[in-house]
């Protein structure tokens, strides 16, 4: 192999060693910051959102004690969605009951159990009244009040039971949410009860799911699950796919013209010093080397060079010792002995 042809291989490993190195240990840093921040700050917005939740209870608490000290108002005012009393413990006063019209209750059910049944993504509230009767009211779980929490604590909410997606704060019904994106959310495995991070067609998704109290106690299977779709992460990994293929091909085109530029008088030496090699092993001791750079390889043209002389010399002092025998040999004369010995 010629040693242009090994340099430029061996640079071109190194760059391409160099470059793939840089650039993964470069992504992987980047990578790990982006989701150890991206953990803290879902841990932030589920602390946020416990905060938040149990504020809208507090409000809902408020709204029905506006609407109880104003008997017979309406309970779109109250911002309530339902009220109704019980009797004999479980069975529903249909009477009494009052129902926002926005709310589409399911309402032929005619016990409380049945009700939270049928109406499963609701927020239940209940007062013992003076006369040993119970009073139920509270509002639907629905997309407009969760994309309200959401607003405040900087991710989405997805609310469910028994693994079932009943409202989300955000649709998916776009391409980078498919619309089994809330399943596949919902089948992720939460048993070290902390942040859980999956990937879902190329989007970096973080993920944590709560049981708040106050559902616990009408509807133990209710829960939320607190997550942010991002995509950071991915165009990160896009960026430095197009980063490394930059850098590679830019890499190689340099390390080429570098190799031409800086190594032009190496090669033209070595090559002169294979050129004389080859015409001194065919017989030709005549030739010398074209000394043109002062590097080693220079130097070793220059020994090569004195090599040539002492051989030079050594082959003319066995020519004339050759011939001086020669002479002698064929009984000379005097003269022609002098001649021969001066010579």
């Amino acid at each position: 192999m010629r040693i242009n042809l090994k340099l430029l291989l061996t640079t071109l490993g190194i760059v391409v060693t160099v470059s793939v190195s840089s650039t993964l240990i470069y992504y992987s840093l980047t990578n790990e910051i982006l989701r150890k921040k991206t953990e803290k700050d879902l841990s932030i917005s589920l602390n946020t959102f416990t905060f938040t939740f149990n504020n809208f209870i507090s409000k809902i608490d408020e709204h029905y004690s506006d609407y109880r000290e104003q008997n017979g108002s309406n309970i779109e005012e109250f911002d309530l969605d339902f009220v109704f009393t019980v009797s004999d413990g479980t069975n529903i006063n249909q009477d009494q009951m009052k129902i926002n019209k926005t709310s589409n209750l399911n309402l032929t059910s005619l016990k409380v159990d049945e009700f939270v049944k049928k109406n499963p993504a609701i927020l239940l509230r209940y007062q013992r009244q003076i006369n040993d009767k119970y009073v139920f009211y509270g509002i639907v779980i629905d997309k407009d009040f969760l994309q309200n929490i959401a607003k405040l604590i900087n991710a989405d909410i997805l609310l469910f039971q028994n693994n079932q997606a009943l409202a989300a704060s955000t649709e998916f019904n776009n391409d980078a949410l498919s619309s089994d994106f809330s399943n596949q959310l919902l089948q992720i495995d939460y048993s070290n009860q902390g942040v859980v991070y999956s990937e879902f067609n190329g989007i970096d998704v973080f993920s944590v799911k709560t049981f708040p109290a106050d559902l616990k106690n009408y509807n133990d299977e209710l829960g939320f699950t607190i997550f942010s779709a991002s995509k950071e992460l991915a165009e990160i990994r896009s960026t430095m796919q197009s980063m490394l293929f930059v850098i590679l091909i830019s890499g190689s085109l340099l390390s080429v013209i570098f190799i031409l530029l800086f190594t032009e008088k190496i090669r033209k030496q070595i090559n002169l010093l294979s050129d004389a090699a080859e015409k001194v092993g065919e017989g030709d001791f005549n030739h010398r080397v074209k000394i043109i750079s002062k590097d080693e390889i220079g130097k070793f043209g220059l020994v090569f060079n004195h090599m040539l002389d002492e051989l030079a010399v050594k082959e003319k002092n066995e020519k004339n010792y050759s011939d001086f025998t020669a002479l002698i040999n064929g009984k000379p004369g005097l003269k022609d002995l002098a001649y021969g010995a001066l010579k």
